[in-house]
């Protein structure tokens, strides 16, 4: 999932006619994994929630999330707008979005190699 920005960049890199077939494979290939991130995401918060108000906090972090995902497209429509609105734009967006997205998949690699040894 953190490699679907790389996708994009070079899909919006190299010329239409080979885009649009790349873009399909790069992308299909990369977002095999995004079932999974949700579910693990939930296994590792049911692991560390206590049992009391468990589904109280469920609850709220489903929120969050649901509301997160109806925010976040204004927020990136609108930071790409202060940049320029341009492929250049476009492109710095991306290597934001990669390098966001390598930090957490290096952070959840890290969690689960401190606490492998608790499972």
């Amino acid at each position: 999932m953190a490699l679907c920005p790389l996708g994009m960049i070079i899909a919006t890199s190299i010329n239409v006619a080979d885009a649009k077939l790349f873009f399909l494979i790069i992308n299909t290939l990369f977002n095999i994994t995004l079932a999974t991130t949700t579910l693990n995401i939930l296994q590792c918060l049911l692991q560390v929630i206590p049992e009391k108000n468990k589904t109280l906090n469920i609850s709220i972090y489903t929120t969050l999330v649901m509301l997160s995902n109806g925010v976040m497209p204004f927020v990136g429509v609108t930071i790409y707008s202060w940049l320029g609105a341009d492929f250049k734009a476009l492109h710095l967006i991306f290597w934001v979005i990669f390098i966001l997205r390598l930090i957490a998949t290096g952070l959840w690699a890290l969690r689960w190699f401190f606490l492998r040894k608790h499972a």
